[in-house]
């Protein structure tokens, strides 16, 4: 199912992984996505995004989005969105999405960074400081 509007994404991405159906979440995302990762690098592609998200997938890991702000323009949207990561992982954070409208009218996440601010760590990152 896709995204005909940039907040469809927020509703299916967690439905996806929570079913643990990565091939569907990969769906929401453009070709050549543009994502920052926990430690802040920056990778490209569907390739890069499915192995960041792969161990999530495969413990339906349990995400809730909260859209905050969306700003559109014809075909790009821009959103603020809030979200949380609940189990097995825990984390939280504020990410800043640009989405592209695709010929069809569907909605693809072109640039993503979900680590913008993020509030609570994973005890993998437990050694850096929390940003409130």
């Amino acid at each position: 199912m896709p995204a005909y509007k940039p907040e469809d994404f927020h509703r299916l991405f967690p439905q996806f992984m929570r079913e643990g159906d990565l091939e569907s979440v990969l769906k929401l995302y453009a070709p050549n996505i543009v994502f920052s990762t926990p430690e802040g690098d920056v990778k490209c592609g569907i390739a890069a995004i499915r192995e960041e998200l792969g161990a999530f997938a495969s413990t339906n890991q349990i995400f809730k989005f909260n859209p905050k702000k969306v700003i559109q323009i014809e075909d790009l949207a821009l959103v603020y969105n809030e979200w949380e990561m609940t189990t097995p992982r825990q984390m939280s954070g504020l990410a800043i999405e640009v989405f592209r409208r695709q010929p069809d009218g569907s909605w693809l996440l072109l640039i993503g960074d979900p680590f913008t601010v993020v509030r609570t760590y994973s005890p993998l990152h437990a050694n850096k400081a929390h940003i409130h």
